[in-house]
């Protein structure tokens, strides 16, 4: 009845109406996608962070011998150990800003645009 009432103009409505779905639709898929990647890559981070961690607890000298580390050079791999410890750091706030802001965000932004295109 609406049809016969608005005539060729309710068509072309209409089929703009299956365009914008499918647009909608594909805007979806890129949010999740790109929510899948920083997912992955604040994984890899965290990942990444435990490994240069443990790389530097792995050469800390023992207390024992901390005799040695009195001259320059054994200070200075010292400080290099302390520095990847600090970069191991960065690369958890990394991860976890990543987690907090971008992929909750991004979550909520996904369920916002799938409950808009329901409607």
């Amino acid at each position: 009845m609406v049809e016969a009432k608005m005539g060729a103009c309710w068509s072309i409505t209409k089929d703009q109406f299956e365009n914008l779905e499918k647009h909608t639709q594909w805007g979806i898929e890129v949010v999740e996608k790109y929510n899948k990647f920083v997912k992955e890559r604040s994984e890899i981070e965290i990942s990444y962070a435990k490994q240069i961690r443990n790389l530097s607890k792995k050469y800390q000298p023992k207390k024992n011998s901390e005799d040695e580390y009195k001259y320059t050079s054994c200070r200075a791999f010292l400080t290099t150990l302390n520095e990847m410890n600090d970069y191991a750091g960065q690369h958890e706030v990394i991860a976890e800003n990543l987690s907090l802001q971008i992929i909750s965000e991004l979550s909520r932004y996904t369920q916002e645009l799938k409950q808009g295109a329901n409607r």
